[in-house]
C-alpha cells in the first residue's frame, strides 16, 4: 500500500515527538503544590523520630518511680501495722497498771484515814464513831468525838487540815452531855461531829 505524506519533511514525526514529550512533561518535573504539601507531612516525621526516644525515656523514668513508690508504700504499711500493735500493747499495758493502781488505792484508804485521825488527836478527847459518809468520786469521813473544852476541838479540826490525805474538814455539829464519873459526878463535855474528805498524796510510785 502506497502513503503519501503530504506535510513538509519532518513535521509529521516531529509534531508527534514534541507531543510524546510533552505528554511526559509531568511524570518528570513535581508539581510545586505537590512539595509543599509533602514538607509538612517529612516535619512531623522527623519530629516523632526526634521525641520517640524522649517519650521512651520518661515512660521508662515514671515506671521507675511508680515500683519505688509501691515498695515504699509496702513498707510503710509495715511500719503502721507495727505502730498500731506497740500502740495496742502500750493501752492494754495502761490499762492494766491502772487497775492495779485503784486496787492498791483502795486498800490502803483506810488505813491512812485511821493513821492520820489517829496522829490528830490532842489531849482529852476520843472518838465514839468514825464511818463512811456518803458515795461519789472522793471518800467522806463522818468522826463522833468528845472533848473537854472547844480548844482540843479546834486543836483537832487544824490538825486534820494539815494531814496530807485529809481535807475539807468542816464541823457538823457540837452539843454539850454530861458524862457520869465512876463517884457518881457528872463531867460536862463537849460532843462533835466532824466531816473530813480523803485525797490520795500526788507522789509517782505512792500506791495511795
Amino acid at each position: 500500500m502506497i502513503e503519501i505524506n503530504l506535510m513538509p519533511r519532518g513535521t509529521g514525526h516531529a509534531a508527534r515527538g514534541r507531543r510524546s514529550s510533552g505528554e511526559s512533561l509531568p511524570l518528570r518535573v513535581a508539581s510545586p503544590w505537590h512539595l509543599a504539601a509533602s514538607v509538612p507531612g517529612l516535619a512531623t516525621i522527623l519530629v516523632l523520630a526526634l521525641l520517640h526516644p524522649v517519650a521512651r525515656d520518661r515512660q521508662r523514668l515514671l515506671e521507675d518511680r511508680v515500683t519505688r513508690a509501691r515498695g515504699d508504700s509496702a513498707a510503710l504499711a509495715g511500719l503502721i501495722s507495727s505502730a498500731d500493735q506497740l500502740r495496742a500493747g502500750r493501752d492494754s499495758v495502761a490499762a492494766r497498771v491502772q487497775a492495779i493502781r485503784e486496787l492498791d488505792h483502795g486498800r490502803y484508804v483506810w488505813s491512812h484515814i485511821l493513821d492520820e485521825v489517829a496522829a490528830a488527836m490532842p489531849q482529852f478527847t476520843w472518838l465514839t464513831r468514825i464511818a463512811q459518809a456518803g458515795g461519789g468520786d472522793k471518800v467522806q469521813v463522818e468522826i463522833e468525838g468528845r472533848t473537854a473544852n472547844t480548844f482540843a476541838l479546834t486543836r483537832f479540826m487544824n490538825r486534820l487540815e494539815d494531814s496530807p490525805f485529809l481535807t475539807s474538814v468542816s464541823l457538823v455539829g457540837t452539843e454539850q452531855v454530861a458524862e457520869r464519873l465512876p463517884d457518881g459526878a457528872e463531867w460536862v463535855l463537849s460532843a462533835f461531829v466532824l466531816q473530813v474528805s480523803y485525797q490520795p498524796r500526788p507522789t509517782v510510785g505512792n500506791p495511795a
